[in-house]
């Protein structure tokens, strides 16, 4: 697209204080700069609104997720099988009937 020079503003559709203010700014040569930083605040707030809904989405994930999680800790506090034992391999939870089976086997020799 072509840039063009100069590009206008309808003022008769405009407020009278608006149009003042307008004037005023155009009459010290400041209103080209004035417009300019209006457009990149409302740009700027634009991208910020669009950061925002995206952390709200992603703490919505999160909330979700710990919700899941509490259910399932509730769930295994009703459950009073003592006998049940678990461990941790890889960040995932195994019976001890399992670790064996995982590939990873520690030979412990003591020499007193």
């Amino acid at each position: 697209m072509k840039r063009k020079a100069r590009i206008g503003i309808v003022t008769n559709k405009m407020s009278e204080q608006v149009y003042n203010h307008l004037e005023q700014k155009a009459q010290t040569n400041e209103l080209s700069q004035y417009i300019i930083s209006l457009v990149e605040k409302d740009l700027q707030n634009s991208f910020l609104q669009d950061q925002f809904f995206l952390v709200k989405s992603e703490l919505e994930e999160m909330y979700s997720t710990i919700h899941k999680m509490k259910e399932v800790f509730r769930q295994d506090d009703k459950t009073d099988d003592f006998n049940k034992v678990e461990t941790l391999i890889n960040l995932e939870v195994v019976a001890d009937e399992e670790v064996n089976t995982s590939g990873f086997e520690e030979s412990v020799e003591m020499d007193f």
